[in-house]
């Protein structure tokens, strides 16, 4: 009997028992139907060690990964009945924390493997040189996602000590890649925090990298945002790029080489190529750019990219994994709905109450629009996730819906939802438009009452009458 052929099978029996847990009989059961092996088989037994004791092979090879599976922490005792086990934490169809200690290979292709563990125990002891490492930390959202975050004040210390085993392991001229967000503010206001910025000072100061570029992530497809200062309050531009930092351990010796990514020329550059370069002479900008006869004539593999990245995030790969993860059960970021929620997250009642009470507004071009929250006849390319690289329209209603929801006082959502931000939106734009009201109504009174008095002093004045010398 193999006992590595059996892991997969016990740990995916322990994941798939109810959650109080499951009898050791049953789980030799469950891993023998999993695996197709013969029940009898299983329980046959054969003369083990220099006594000739009888045991099953089988069920030792499962007892044997169930206790790899508890030094793990990963399985338990069930406290209050003698021979169950069950799951250290319960499985749900969200996101599994692993807990400290655990390193587990989640899957492996022929580039590499995943594994699901805490970064501390990882790379810590992780004893192997580092060429690259391209991450995606979590923003510092104020309000975090399912996988969690650092607050604003968290993230220079919490990156720094997070990349500090990484970067000691390092190779000379190695490259720590970081995409972050633009996209976090100061609290209440426009401005733009500068977290990016002592992110780069202390990188450099604490662990001696050094900034070998800023290089834009456009795309396009981003939902319009920031939601308040772009489409409420139009201060700011709608958000289209994010910043991916390159930073390295030692400059002089980095190991980048851009003829990797080179790309074909145009035909343009083709033609100017065939005719031997350029035929003029210029000078542009007082002598900041040069133009001379035969330049641009030699013939190269390629032309340079420039240091944009213009991507959206639809692509075929994305879809694939969104494919395979949905076939599995597992969750893909994407917000589910219910019976009682409608697809812009709120009950159907105070979506149908917000219809008749919102008034119009203004759309972002100034022409004029639909209320907030009543349906919308527009004409549009029908949307096909497998295709398109834009906003789901589910997405855009719900913004729009969860704004308007806010502005007409109704309910907000349930803690944690992704809509409350929006629901926000709505309540402070109904109680700026309270306090204007009775701005405007204290002012029209006083103005009356003003009025009234001047007016009624000239009558005073015009009708008394004059007295004889």
């Amino acid at each position: 009997m193999q006992q590595l052929n059996l892991f997969g099978h016990v740990a995916a029996a322990f994941a798939d028992a109810p959650a109080e847990g499951i009898a050791t009989a049953q789980l030799y059961d469950a891993v023998a139907t999993a695996a197709g092996v013969d029940l009898a088989e299983a329980r046959a037994k054969v003369p083990v060690g220099t006594a000739g004791a009888l045991h099953s092979p089988f069920k030792r090879a499962v007892r044997w990964h169930q206790q790899t599976l508890k030094s793990m922490n990963i399985v338990e005792r069930v406290a209050d009945r003698a021979g169950f086990w069950k799951l250290t934490q319960p499985v749900t169809k969200e996101l599994d924390r692993a807990a400290d200690g655990v390193r587990l290979v989640a899957f492996s292709t022929t580039l590499g493997m995943a594994v699901w563990a805490r970064h501390e125990d990882v790379f810590r002891g992780l004893g192997e040189p580092i060429a690259l490492c391209v991450t995606s930390p979590p923003y510092p959202l104020r309000q975090a996602r399912a996988y969690g975050n650092p607050t604003e004040a968290q993230y220079v210390d919490f990156l720094c000590e997070a990349l500090e085993p990484i970067v000691a392991g390092l190779v000379p001229g190695g490259s720590i890649v970081l995409n972050v967000s633009n996209d976090i503010f100061e609290p209440r206001s426009p401005a733009r925090s500068l977290y990016i910025e002592r992110l780069t000072l202390a990188l450099h100061d604490r662990l001696g990298l050094s900034l070998m570029g800023r290089v834009p992530w456009v795309n396009y497809s981003k939902p319009p945002g920031p939601t308040r200062w772009a489409c409420v309050e139009r201060v700011q531009l709608t958000s289209a790029y994010e910043p991916v930092l390159w930073f390295t351990n030692n400059p002089a010796c980095v190991r980048a080489d851009n003829r990797q990514i080179l790309q074909a020329h145009t035909e343009r550059h083709q033609r100017l190529i065939a005719a031997g370069g350029e035929a003029r002479n210029a000078v542009y900008g007082d002598g900041a750019y040069r133009i001379r006869q035969s330049a641009f004539g030699n013939q190269t593999a390629g032309r340079l990219p420039r240091n944009v990245i213009e991507r959206g995030h639809s692509c075929a790969d994305t879809r694939a994994y969104r494919r395979a993860a949905q076939a599995l059960g597992l969750p893909t970021g994407r917000r589910a709905t219910g019976p009682a929620v409608d697809r812009n997250g709120m009950d159907p009642p105070i979506r149908a109450r917000r219809r008749r009470a919102v008034p119009p507004v203004r759309r972002l071009s100034d022409a004029p629009g639909p209320a907030m929250g009543h349906p919308t006849k527009m004409t549009m390319t029908p949307y096909d996730d497998n295709e398109r690289e834009y906003p789901e329209p589910e997405t855009v209603l719900a913004i729009r819906g969860a704004i308007a929801t806010g502005q007409t006082g109704g309910p907000m959502g349930p803690p944690g939802h992704w809509l409350n931000e929006f629901w926000q939106i709505g309540a402070a734009l109904r109680d700026h438009a309270e306090i204007l009201h009775g701005f405007q109504t204290t002012a029209r009174q006083d103005l009356l009452d003003t009025t009234s008095h001047y007016l009624g002093a000239e009558m005073a004045l015009i009708e008394q009458p004059n007295h004889p010398n």
